[in-house]
């Protein structure tokens, strides 16, 4: 049993899965920033599926207009954001939103909101009747997009869509790690390596990451040595395994490398080290 889990550690590749949980709401705070030249006469609460369009939620009733230049603190009760899962992470598949109507009923925006934050500031103008989004529902909606095609193992256009979002927000670890992982099996190392050199930068210095600095050294370490760079692949693999001996699939690789490197004792002890924990595995140094 520990064989085939472990296998299946090996080969898991980001699978989409959605969770199908019953709606429920949140207590939400905006104000809205009125920068165009009409005034806002009507908002409405939505939801924003990534693959659908957007819903009508609820009604905010306005005591009256938000003339340009003002601003209006809007309490009311939007949907939760539902969840998606891609490889180990999770993004929200449905997210909250405001439609504004202007003056003109034929203008109207759509305002995506923070899925993480109940109090927020979101500001809009009008030009035209275009329609505009918010900056940080902008990467929000770009990264779901995005994890679309890694899902779907399209990776030439996941890492163009990554690169989309990481201008807009250089440090966010989900487009680093993931654009990294696309590189990977594109087979340009260099990029998957910088990338993921990147990843660990910014998840180290960051209070708030979903992500382990030590996986993403062992995906380091995959990468170096698929790019044959053993004497770095080593490295890291002896990194990680000295915070998580206990890792099968870095001790696995470590085994790797040493034969790669000429080291078959070395490598000899990992295997013994595999076994004794119950996985069997093909001998790596023939």
């Amino acid at each position: 049993m520990k064989t085939i889990r472990f296998f299946l550690l090996l080969f898991a590749t980001g699978i989409l899965s959605v969770s199908a949980v019953a709606q429920s709401t949140q207590r939400m705070e905006v104000t809205i920033v009125n920068k165009g030249s009409e005034s806002i006469t009507k908002v409405f609460v939505m939801t924003v599926p990534i693959m659908e369009d957007p819903k009508r939620f609820g009604d905010i009733k306005l005591d009256s207009p938000i003339k340009p230049g003002g601003s209006r603190t809007l309490k009311f009760d939007a949907p939760k954001p539902e969840m998606m899962t891609v490889g180990k992470n999770t993004y929200p598949r449905l997210r909250p939103g405001l439609e504004i109507r202007w003056a003109e009923p034929a203008c109207k925006t759509l305002l995506e909101l923070n899925s993480y934050s109940l109090n927020q500031s979101v500001s809009t103008g009008v030009t035209e009747c275009a329609v505009y989004r918010t900056e940080s529902a902008l990467v929000e909606y770009a990264l779901a997009d995005a994890e679309k095609s890694f899902a779907a193992r399209t990776y030439q256009k996941a890492v163009e869509q990554y690169s989309n979002v990481l201008e807009k927000d250089p440090r966010n670890e989900k487009a680093l790690h993931h654009r990294a992982h696309s590189y990977q099996n594109l087979k340009e190392y260099d990029k998957a390596i910088a990338d993921f050199t990147a990843t660990i930068a910014v998840v180290t210095n960051s209070k708030h990451t979903h992500l382990k600095p030590t996986h993403i050294y062992g995906d380091r370490a995959l990468t170096y040595l698929q790019h044959e760079k053993f004497e770095a692949a080593l490295a890291d693999y002896n990194r990680v395994l000295a915070v998580a001996p206990e890792t099968a699939s870095f001790r696995y690789y470590r085994s790797q490398v040493y034969c790669k490197m000429g080291k078959k004792d070395l490598a000899a002890a990992d295997e013994k080290t595999l076994v004794a924990a119950g996985i069997t595995l093909p001998k790596t140094c023939l």
